[in-house]
């Protein structure tokens, strides 16, 4: 329990330092592609080389299909997110309109971040934190620039500093509750690590990662065009994934 308590203070304290950072000195459009690109490299390595074998060793044939499942859910949550999970920002906001709180947005994206979150409670569970070593650090290295583009997003919709950190507060909580919530309802369906619930939801997250990765890295650029630096970014995020698992 003291790893999986452990995870959900990293997640949390990751997402909260990451986003507050905008309120103090807003990243460029620029810099945070450069993240985006680094992070979806670093999941799509993770998913193709590191969890998809694992899964289909685990559950067989099912494997695809839950990943497939995991893929339709995103394609369903991005028509309330906007995208914003791979850096698209829609502020519909004429001047002088009272400041609104894009809701649909915030629960796109905080159902994405309650489901990444649930298989790194099996992973801190079966070896302590450094066994969920990649899938933490991929889940972080996703939410930073999400975090970033949330604040860019509320602030730009005319919410005030003060409410934008409360919601940046209960995002950031998300994540953690999933990874809470996934402890006990494995332990309570009695497959714990036996291939069951466990690989099954990793296989929908699976899904999820590589939608999302796969849109971050076609969409990395103007025109949907790399330059050397945003190239090279993704190569840096590539061998990083392989390093570490």
């Amino acid at each position: 329990m003291t790893a999986l308590y452990l995870t959900c203070v990293v997640l949390f304290s990751a997402v909260v330092l990451s986003g507050t950072a905008m309120f103090i000195t807003p990243f460029k459009k620029d810099s945070v592609r450069l993240l985006l690109s680094f992070s979806g490299a670093y999941l799509l390595t993770l998913s193709l080389v590191h969890f998809l074998p694992d899964i289909y060793t685990n559950i067989g044939s099912q494997a695809g299909l839950w990943v497939l499942v995991g893929f339709m859910i995103q394609l369903v949550l991005e028509m309330f997110s906007g995208g914003i999970e791979h850096g698209h920002i829609h502020v519909h906001k004429k001047e002088g309109a009272k400041s609104v709180v894009p809701y649909a947005v915030i629960l796109g994206l905080g159902i994405h971040s309650f489901l990444e979150g649930m298989p790194l409670a099996f992973e801190a569970e079966n070896g302590g934190l450094l066994s969920n070593r990649p899938l933490l650090t991929g889940i972080i290295l996703h939410k930073v620039p999400v975090a970033l583009v949330l604040v860019a997003l509320l602030l730009q919709s005319g919410v005030s500093k003060q409410r934008a950190f409360v919601w940046l507060i209960i995002f950031a909580l998300i994540a953690p509750l999933g990874t809470i919530v996934g402890h006990f309802v494995d332990v309570g369906s009695g497959h714990v690590h036996e291939g069951g619930f466990s690989a099954a939801v990793m296989g929908v997250v699976v899904g999820i990662f590589l939608h999302v990765s796969t849109t971050i890295l076609f969409e990395a650029g103007e025109g949907h065009r790399f330059n050397l630096v945003k190239f090279m970014t993704v190569i840096a995020g590539v061998a990083l994934a392989l390093i570490s698992m």
